[in-house]
């Protein structure tokens, strides 16, 4: 289950994420490659890397999702991230 709200302070999106498995991790609003995501600012879970959720490919009736990792994190330049698992989801 996801959360997600605009933080006038942050001057961004923040979301909030949990799972049945007890994860519970804090995101916030990035631009990948002029794109949106939600990443990690810190390690999470017992892997101890960075997640993201990245979106692309968007248009009014389909987009691209992306769930990454890195060890490196969404504030270092040339982070290596690796591609977990793709969704392409489509209007009906």
């Amino acid at each position: 289950m996801s959360l997600s709200v605009h933080d006038e302070h942050l001057g961004g999106w923040r979301q909030t994420w949990v799972d049945e498995g007890g994860s519970y991790w804090a995101f916030e609003g990035v631009l990948v490659d002029g794109d949106p995501a939600f990443a990690t600012p810190v390690p999470v879970d017992a892997d101890q890397v960075y997640k993201r959720m990245a979106f692309s490919d968007i248009s009014p009736d389909a987009f691209a999702w992306r769930w990454e990792s890195s060890p490196d994190g969404p504030a270092v330049e040339g982070a290596q991230w690796t591609v977990n698992w793709e969704i392409a989801y489509t209007r009906r």
